[in-house]
């Protein structure tokens, strides 16, 4: 059976496929036709990855903290506006 005649009967309108599929299955036999990963392999390990949410987690904690510290000081200036307002006036 060629090519074109086996991509007709599956219904694939590139019979270029069906040719990779045979070199594929020729080299490799059935492993050839196994889905392959694709894409570039990660360049963190797991190691290093769990490193890197436990640094994000202690950077958001000194983050909230400081976000506390700040509305607080705004909360102390905002008295001492109102305050400041109201002897004055």
């Amino acid at each position: 059976m060629s090519y074109q005649e086996l991509s007709n009967q599956f219904k694939i309108n590139n019979p270029a496929i069906i040719a990779r599929w045979v070199i594929d299955f020729r080299n490799q036999g059935l492993d050839g036709l196994r889905p392959k990963k694709r894409g570039r392999p990660s360049s963190m390990t797991k190691d290093k990855n769990k490193n890197n949410e436990q640094v994000k987690k202690e950077y958001y904690k000194e983050e909230i903290d400081e976000i506390a510290e700040l509305k607080d000081k705004l909360y102390w200036a905002q008295m001492e506006i109102d305050f400041l307002k109201k002897r004055w006036n």
